[in-house]
C-alpha cells in the first residue's frame, strides 16, 4: 500500500484536530484515500496490538506529539482534544458572541478601512505613501494584516439565551435550576358516604319472584301489592303532582287553547274605514246584460213562440 506511511498516519491524526467535521471520510480524503481504507487500517492496527508488536514490523506504532503509542490511541487522543477545543469554542462564543462577516447588498464581503486614510483624498494618500501622481490608492484605503491580506469586517451575534444557560449549568452547578417540593401534607379527615345497604329485617327478594313480577302488567302488580296508581298521603288523599301549573284564577296554556278568550279591545288599534255606506247597495261596474227579447236591458222573459235574432 502506497498510502500506508508514517507521514499519512500522522496526517490523519492532525486532521481530527483541524477539520470542522472530523469524520473518517473527510480524514481519508485529505490523503487521497477512502473511508474503507481507514477501517482496514483500524483492523490491522488492532491485530498488531493483540500481538503486542511494538517493533519496526508494525507501522502503526509511532511517536506523535511526544507520546509513543498505537495509531488508534493517537486517534482517540486527537478526538478527545477536539472535543475539549470544541467545548471551549462554544464557551467563548457564549461569552463574546459568534463572529460573522459583514456582507454588502450584493452579498460580497466588506473589508475594514484604514483609519488613517478615511475621508482623505487620493493625492493625500499618494503623498503619504510616496506614490506616483497616477497610482491607484484603492489598496491603501483598506486595512491589512501582517502578511498584507485585507481584513474582513465582522460583527458579533450572541448565542440564544437557552443555549447560554445550558453552558453555564454545565460549567458551574450554581446556575442549575432547582425546585423544592414540600412533601409535608397536613392531616385532613375525608368523609365517604357508605353505600346503600339492606335492613336486617328486610327480606331479600328471590330472582324467580322478580322475574314473575316483571311479566305482569303495572295494573296487576299494583293489585297484588295493594298499591294505588296515584300517590297518596298518610290520610289516604291523592297528592297533587307538582307540575308547575298556575293556581287560583290563572289558566294554563292548554286550557286557553280549549277555551279561547277574546282579548280586550285596544282603543288605539287601527281600523280600516268602510268604502261605502252600509244602507246602500254596492255599485257594480260590470257591463249590463241584454234582455232575451232584445227590447231593452234587464233580465226579461222569452216570448211564447220564441224570437228571431236580426243581424
Amino acid at each position: 500500500m502506497t498510502h500506508l506511511t508514517q507521514k499519512n498516519l500522522i496526517a490523519t491524526c492532525e486532521c481530527f484536530l483541524a477539520l470542522h467535521r472530523p469524520s473518517w471520510r473527510n480524514v481519508a480524503s485529505t490523503i487521497g484515500a477512502s473511508a474503507s481504507l481507514m477501517f482496514a487500517w483500524r483492523a490491522r492496527c488492532n491485530e498488531d496490538r493483540k500481538r503486542d508488536d511494538t517493533g519496526a514490523s508494525s507501522p502503526f506504532y509511532f511517536k506523535w506529539r511526544e507520546v509513543d503509542g498505537w495509531w488508534t490511541e493517537h486517534i482517540e487522543r486527537a478526538i478527545s482534544e477536539f472535543n475539549v477545543a470544541y467545548v471551549q469554542q462554544v464557551r467563548a462564543q457564549a461569552m463574546g458572541g459568534i463572529e460573522i462577516p459583514v456582507r454588502g447588498p450584493d452579498q460580497r464581503i466588506l473589508y475594514k478601512l484604514n483609519p488613517f486614510y478615511v475621508a482623505r483624498s487620493d493625492d493625500y494618500i499618494r503623498i503619504c505613501e510616496g506614490l506616483d501622481g497616477d497610482a491607484d490608492v484603492a489598496w491603501y484605503r483598506l486595512a491589512h494584516d501582517a502578511e498584507g491580506r485585507s481584513i474582513a469586517e465582522v460583527r458579533f451575534e450572541q448565542l440564544p439565551a437557552p443555549l447560554r444557560l445550558r453552558i453555564l449549568e454545565a460549567a458551574d452547578p450554581q446556575f442549575r435550576s432547582t425546585q423544592n417540593v414540600d412533601v409535608n401534607v397536613a392531616a385532613k379527615v375525608v368523609h365517604i358516604r357508605a353505600p346503600l345497604q339492606r335492613r336486617a329485617d328486610e327480606p331479600r327478594p328471590d330472582i324467580v319472584e322478580l322475574k314473575r313480577l316483571a311479566l305482569m302488567s303495572p295494573a296487576e302488580r299494583r293489585a297484588q301489592a295493594g298499591a294505588s296508581a296515584f300517590p297518596k298521603d298518610r290520610t289516604g288523599l291523592v297528592v297533587a303532582a307538582a307540575t308547575g301549573a298556575a293556581r287560583g284564577g290563572e289558566r294554563s296554556d292548554h286550557i286557553r287553547e280549549q277555551e279561547p278568550i277574546e282579548p280586550p279591545p285596544n282603543p288605539r288599534a287601527y281600523t280600516e274605514p268602510p268604502l261605502h255606506a252600509p244602507d246602500r247597495p254596492r255599485p257594480s261596474y260590470a257591463k249590463p246584460a241584454r234582455s232575451l227579447d232584445g227590447s231593452g236591458t234587464g233580465p226579461g222573459s222569452p216570448p211564447p213562440g220564441g224570437f228571431s235574432v236580426v243581424r
